[in-house]
């Protein structure tokens, strides 16, 4: 991922912010799906089956020092890891959300994560496509 955050700000003047943020978003969600067995199985759960999808999203959330609370398919995330919510733009809030979208569509590919800004932190819902 470090690849990645490293050529985003080097990819807006080239290609400008929209086609960036689309790339980086697409290297993001792949690199999150390459790597969703090992972090599966990092966290304990077992690789193969469907499981829940938001339960590794919010495990590794958790893990990296977020305040995660979860109601139903939402979670809500107060203090993000890696993120300053207040200075972070919408280009890479949407690069660093397709990460934990792979995640989800490794776990059911019927569903993908839908993240908002909410207050001091994030919202994030699982919807079904």
């Amino acid at each position: 991922m470090t690849y990645i955050a490293n050529a985003l700000p080097l990819l807006g003047p080239l290609l400008g912010v929209e086609q960036a943020t689309r790339i980086g978003g697409l290297s993001a969600r792949q690199v999150a799906m390459q790597n969703h067995a090992r972090l599966q199985t990092a966290a304990g759960q077992t690789v193969s089956g469907l499981h829940d999808p938001l339960a590794l999203v919010a495990l590794l959330l958790a893990e990296g020092g977020g305040d995660v609370s979860r109601q139903g398919r939402s979670l809500t995330v107060r203090r993000p890891p890696l993120l300053d919510l207040p200075t972070l733009d919408d280009a890479a809030l949407a690069v660093w959300s397709a990460a934990f979208d792979g995640l989800v569509r490794m776990q059911d590919r019927r569903c993908a994560l839908h993240t908002e800004r909410e207050g001091q932190g994030l919202s994030l819902s699982l919807v079904t496509r």
